[in-house]
């Protein structure tokens, strides 16, 4: 059993085997976005320097300490996702909608102006760094069949000793198959990697990242703010594939059509802390830096798999399903430090604008197994000598006038990946814009984000084989948000 899941694991996160998609799965829980409250993500989440948000206290803790007066703030967020297939010279399109809670938070400011110390606040709360949602579909008839990967992966085994995710359940459904004189440890497969069948699949994402967030703070003297906040990120992710293969020219008297469904999830904890500091230089100039230590994941996958086949043998056409086991396996999985600095200038009472810079090391990321250390260590190899270091950049400004403000901002997070894999750009753009009323004890911010991505995606990979199916997703996610707020 611990050779089925440690081979499930190389299909998740083994680098040469796997599409882009799959490795962006294996750096879900590092590749954050800017989340959090409207005023933080319309301006692109570059409010590191200045602080006084919420949504600042997952990039910099010291921005608690610029809080005057306490607060509570709440923010829903709308999200659309939509992704454009591109597969056998035809174009796809899908959308999916969700609604969430980007942002919860409660801070409480005690302020003594007697001290040098002339606040210490304390903000307990969430912030949403990822959102997972994503559906998209394709179709299209093209060379090579997913058999191929089956066999290759059965030959060389007896019928007992086969993978009980795929290449069991494919002989128990008859897509592997043994005639006459064939060796017991060889398959048979019909139609082969020469033959064109139509291909389609729709693949469902769900999930997110949350990061509970306790903060405490102090301002000392109006020119030096600092804070540290202890993180409890919260894991979800699911994926469900729908993968079909149809003999539509009736190239194989045998094989009509085959139905490959996978399941897979994971849910989990982690724990990490995070120090900041922000200089007021001057009453225009602001500086700022933080560091962020790993985050260390408890994570549990779950996994199952299913074919439905549809063969006429005999003359006789049937049906034949066949179920994988539910593969349960719990794993640690550290991310990597992190390291953001930032500068602003405030334009009097006329608004502001800033500019956060992060630094991560992607190949730094490590898993943990209770078992096996050989192939632990293997992976993290792997993932050191596919990924990058990286650097992404956000600026964000504010606009005001009297009680309204109106606001802007941009990002690009720069590809993980030492080579990038061709037809997609890995980088990611953000755009969002906003505006906001601000009143004595309440406040109402409206904002809108748009990230940009692009990314090949492989619904399976043949091994030691040079071309592989591939698709092209371009993904566009929209938010909406919208925090109210009250201080008291």
């Amino acid at each position: 059993m611990n050779k089925i899941i440690i081979t499930l694991l190389i299909s998740c996160f083994f680098i040469f085997d796997l599409s882009a998609q799959t490795i962006q799965d294996a750096l879900r829980y590092s590749r954050l976005q800017s989340g959090g409250t409207a005023r933080s993500i319309s301006t692109g989440g570059a409010l590191s320097a200045f602080g006084g948000d919420f949504g600042t206290l997952s990039a910099n803790p010291a921005g608690i300490a610029t809080y005057r007066r306490s607060e509570l703030i709440i923010t829903p967020s709308l999200n659309f996702s939509k992704t454009g297939s591109r597969f056998a010279e035809t174009d796809f399109s899908n959308n999916r909608t969700n609604i969430n809670l980007s942002n919860l938070g409660l801070v409480f400011s005690k302020v003594d102006n007697s001290s040098d110390w002339k606040s210490v606040n304390l903000g307990i709360g969430m912030n949403r760094l990822t959102n997972n949602n994503q559906e998209f579909y394709y179709e299209g008839i093209t060379q090579g069949t997913i058999a191929e990967r089956w066999q290759t992966l059965a030959n060389g085994n007896l019928p007992d000793d086969l993978n009980a995710f795929e290449e069991a359940i494919a002989y128990e459904a008859g897509i592997l198959y043994q005639f006459g004189n064939t060796p017991a440890d060889e398959y048979l497969i019909d139609p082969d990697g020469t033959d064109f069948v139509k291909k389609e699949q729709t693949v469902i994402r769900s999930g997110s990242v949350n990061d509970l967030n306790l903060t405490l703070g102090g301002n000392y003297r109006h020119k030096l703010y600092v804070g540290v906040t202890l993180g409890m990120p919260i894991v979800k992710f699911e994926e469900t594939k729908d993968y079909t293969e149809t003999d539509e020219f009736d190239i194989s008297p045998e094989f009509n059509s085959l139905d490959f469904d996978e399941f897979f999830s994971t849910t989990g904890i982690g724990f990490n802390a995070k120090l900041g500091i922000i200089y007021r230089v001057n009453q225009n100039f602001r500086l700022g830096a933080a560091v962020h230590t790993p985050t260390f994941f408890n994570l549990s996958d779950q996994y199952y798999t299913t074919i439905v086949s549809n063969l006429t043998l005999g003359g006789t056409t049937e049906t034949y399903q066949a179920e994988s086991p539910v593969s349960n396996f719990s794993y640690n999985l550290v991310s990597p430090w992190r390291a953001v600095g930032s500068l602003g200038f405030m334009f009097g009472k006329y608004g502001f604008i800033s500019g956060d810079i992060e630094f991560i090391n992607y190949g730094s990321a490590q898993f943990n197994f209770e078992t096996d250390q050989s192939f632990e260590q293997y992976l993290n190899t792997k993932l050191k000598d596919n990924f990058n270091s990286a650097v992404n950049l956000r600026v964000g400004g504010e606009a005001r006038y009297g009680v309204f403000a109106v606001r802007a901002g941009a990002g690009y997070l720069m590809s993980p990946y030492q080579d990038l894999y061709e037809g997609a750009d890995e980088g990611m753009f953000n755009l969002s814009m906003g505006i906001g009323l601000r009143e004595k004890n309440l406040f109402i911010d409206l904002g809108i984000a748009r990230n940009m991505y692009s990314e090949t995606y492989s619904p399976y990979t043949v091994p030691n084989k040079t071309e592989q199916v591939e698709v092209l997703n371009t993904i566009t996610k929209t938010q909406f948000v919208g925090s109210i707020g009250f201080k008291f």
